[in-house]
């Protein structure tokens, strides 16, 4: 075999690593008590994938939930904003849709009850379930 041949048999037999998931304990923002929580989260690259739930008791009409350590999201452009659909559940609103948002340079998730930046009822039950990606900058 010469040269060439065994390097590229070598390349052949290299396998990409594999994404591992870890867990992080977000800060949250929002909630009273002690919530239970479920936040995983895989880097890729430059992108971060995560999948988190949150349920507990609501103590504000805003939901924040801290990105992992030392992931701040990117800045791409004026104006814009990772964002995605999310379960959310109320006292008053089982299982409806919700919307997440990442603002650029962005170190938490804001959760809103409705796409119109809705609020949250400051008493009662809240719990978000949410996954996504962003950029890492």
């Amino acid at each position: 075999m010469n040269k060439l041949d065994r390097w590229i048999d070598q390349q052949n037999t290299h396998e990409t690593p594999k994404p591992t998931w870890k867990s992080w304990t977000p800060t949250l923002t929002g909630w009273s008590g002690t919530p239970i929580v479920t936040a995983r989260y895989s880097v890729h690259g430059s992108t971060v994938h995560f999948a988190i739930s949150v349920v507990g008791t609501s103590n504000s009409a805003s939901a924040r939930i801290t990105l992992p350590t030392g992931l701040t999201a990117a800045n791409i452009h004026t104006n814009h904003e990772w964002n995605g659909a999310c379960q959310i559940s109320t006292s008053t609103n089982q299982a409806a849709a919700g919307k997440w948002r990442i603002g650029n340079n962005g170190t938490y998730i804001s959760v809103d009850t409705d796409w119109a930046d809705g609020s949250w009822a400051t008493t009662g039950a809240k719990a978000v379930k949410l996954s996504g990606f962003y950029e890492v900058a």
